[in-house]
């Protein structure tokens, strides 16, 4: 699925919904012992598309669906390593979705997505360049 993100009126950037790895434009989240990769690092209000977010070793952990600004669906990867699907309508977990639904969309409404710092390719030392060989 390829879904477009629109970051002004002339123009978008493709953003690959079911991507393997990181693409530009990107952002981090660091943590005490890890660090997130964003794809956007951010996004508009009305932001139509999906933001997905890796750990450091390209393990995709989440994909998160808008329309006009509205969650519509979240993959989370789970602690057994399975994805976790939530839909949304309206902005709201669809009848009888998980509990996990309900903790997920008030995260991610409050900050619109997961807000990261935006990087250069020459900013960042990457743990692993499988998904950036041009960086190598």
């Amino acid at each position: 699925m390829l879904c477009l993100l629109s970051v002004s009126t002339q123009s978008t950037i493709a953003i690959d919904c079911s991507a393997k790895c990181p693409s530009w434009p990107l952002g981090v989240v660091a943590g005490q012992d890890s660090m997130i990769i964003v794809s956007p690092p951010t996004i508009p209000a009305k932001f139509t598309g999906c933001q997905i977010a890796w750990d450091s070793n390209y393990t995709k952990r989440m994909t998160i669906e808008f329309e006009l600004g509205i969650l519509k669906k979240v993959e989370a990867l789970n602690k057994e390593k399975k994805y976790s699907i939530c839909h949304y309508q309206t902005g709201k977990p669809v009848k009888g979705a998980a509990p996990v639904c309900v903790v997920l969309m008030e995260q991610l409404s409050h900050f619109r997505g997961i807000d990261s710092v935006p990087v250069k390719q020459d900013q960042v030392n990457w743990p692993d360049n499988k998904c950036f060989p041009e960086l190598k």
